[in-house]
């Protein structure tokens, strides 16, 4: 055959390549198994036993088809022994057709063994409780932290926690087991053999600006969500922002120093060993007719909602290239879709960057980078509350900007809906799909462009923003939300 009898004590070169052959086959395994159990949770766990019992056994001159054929006879009988548990049936009595694909749920394991209760009797009560209901009662990570009140990153950090006091009063075997369900299970596998687990293990993403409105709302729904987090702030004072999340890391980064994006993206790779996906959000709103404002004042716009965004995704694209996946959100507005009067230099910044990710979304496609844009609508950010004025704004105007924001909406989206929005683009499976868009108002573009055309709708759009909205205009297009906005203009 080919096994041993026992593992060796060191790995020479000959058994290095059969387990290369082996960990490459895991991800099928991986997917094979999660067909048959139905749940991420346990389709991990079983895997991970697969690659327990059946690594330290294999021979050194084992082909790849005897390798693979190992590894799923293994699987197959580690199913029987979980089916058998769940099941309440002896193994020998198990049907025979629990070795194909099912598509409904399953009961939740009740294993309520001695050595199981002796082991959580020994635990704090919020550690006794988030294994109970991981592993015995089968909760995904979302019920538990709904049944304890937590958010997901506080459920997989106390269970994580929990694992390690269990295994460290356990057996060798469930010490071992504790092991590989984590950090030191990634440190042990090389960089080939790795990308066969990072698909399954919790991502991680780089978001910045963020000390506030979207940026912010993003932070706390990716942690929400189970993610790692890196978060930027510009200003030290705002280092603490995200304290409360035990996922999140927060780092200092001037967008506008494009000198900082290569050491930043180097720093935010190593806080979690590697970045899924990139969210350019810093920017801010310079306001004014385009002959009341200094060119100094262009360049300050471009250099951080353009030139910032371009040194930082530039920074990444490496990392992501040699990945062969990466995902890149870029935050525009629907002023990048449609000009507004008085802020020109805005408007056309966004575009820029709207434009600039439908281009990056086909030059990267080879390489498996996915780029995205959002469009935000009107939102109840404090962004009209930093405005960057124009210096010298004629007289002549006053009365045209005073009318445009009169006629302005008072309420807009909450952030939260565009973090939304923003988390549905980084689990988007279609990579094909660039421009997304956030808020009511926002939603209602595309829509209006198809029945109206691109001509009709600018013609209907002009005369809105003029003050004169037809009849099919505001059936066409909806409302901002109802969170009141705050403006200093």
């Amino acid at each position: 055959m080919y096994l041993t009898s026992k593992p060796t004590a060191m790995p020479n070169e000959a058994e290095s390549c059969s387990t290369q052959i082996a960990l490459g086959e895991l991800e099928a395994v991986y997917g094979f198994i999660y067909s048959r159990v139905g749940n991420r949770t346990d389709a991990e766990d079983l895997t991970q036993e697969v690659a327990l019992k059946a690594l330290p056994r294999l021979r050194t001159d084992a082909a790849a088809p005897q390798i693979r054929g190992y590894l799923y006879a293994t699987a197959r009988s580690i199913l029987a022994t979980f089916w058998s548990g769940r099941l309440r049936v002896p193994e020998s009595e198990m049907p025979e057709n629990l070795d194909q694909e099912i598509e409904h749920e399953f009961l939740p394991s009740t294993e309520t063994s001695a050595q199981v209760s002796s082991i959580l009797a020994g635990l704090s009560p919020n550690h006794r409780r988030v294994l109970e209901l991981r592993f015995l009662l089968g909760y995904s990570l979302r019920e538990a932290a709904d049944e304890m009140g937590k958010t997901i990153g506080s459920v997989k950090i106390m269970q994580m926690r929990a694992l390690r006091t269990a295994a460290a009063n356990s057996s060798p075997a469930l010490r071992m087991r504790a092991h590989l369900g984590g950090v030191k299970l990634m440190r042990q596998l090389d960089p080939q053999s790795r990308k066969h687990w990072e698909a399954h293990m919790p991502k991680t993403i780089v978001v910045t600006g963020t000390a506030t409105g979207i940026g912010r709302a993003t932070i706390n729904k990716f942690a929400a969500e189970g993610w790692n987090v890196v978060a930027t702030v510009r200003k030290e004072s705002d280092l603490e922002t995200h304290s409360d999340l035990p996922s999140v890391k927060t780092l200092l980064l001037d967008v506008d120093d494009e000198t900082a994006a290569g050491p930043f993206a180097q720093l935010a790779q190593e806080q979690f060993g590697r970045v899924d996906v990139l969210v350019n959000n810093a920017g801010y709103y310079q306001m004014g007719p385009l002959e009341g404002t200094s060119m100094d004042q262009v360049h300050r716009q471009y250099q951080t909602n353009v030139f910032g965004l371009l040194a930082l995704t530039k920074a990444f694209l490496p990392s992501f290239r040699a990945q062969r996946a990466g995902i890149v959100i870029n935050i525009a507005s629907i002023t990048g879709d449609q000009g507004y009067p008085y802020n020109s230099v805005y408007a056309s910044s966004k575009a820029a960057v709207a434009v600039l990710s439908e281009s990056l979304s086909i030059e990267l496609a080879e390489f498996g980078v996915v780029v995205r844009a959002i469009l935000p609508g009107l939102h109840a950010t404090r962004i009209f509350t930093k405005l960057d004025q124009g210096d010298s704004i004629p007289g002549a105007y006053r009365a045209g900007i005073n009318h445009f924001f009169a006629g302005n909406s008072p309420t807009g989206s909450e952030p939260s809906v565009t973090a939304e929005v923003i988390y549905q683009a980084a689990v988007d499976p279609d990579p094909t799909i660039v421009r997304y868009y956030s808020g009511p108002d926002a939603m209602s573009i595309p829509r209006g462009k198809r029945i109206l055309g691109a001509e009709g709708y600018w013609q209907e759009f002009r005369n809105a923003v003029l003050g004169h909205p037809s009849d099919l205009w505001n059936t066409l297009i909806s409302k901002p939300g109802t969170t009141p906005v705050e403006t200093e203009i």
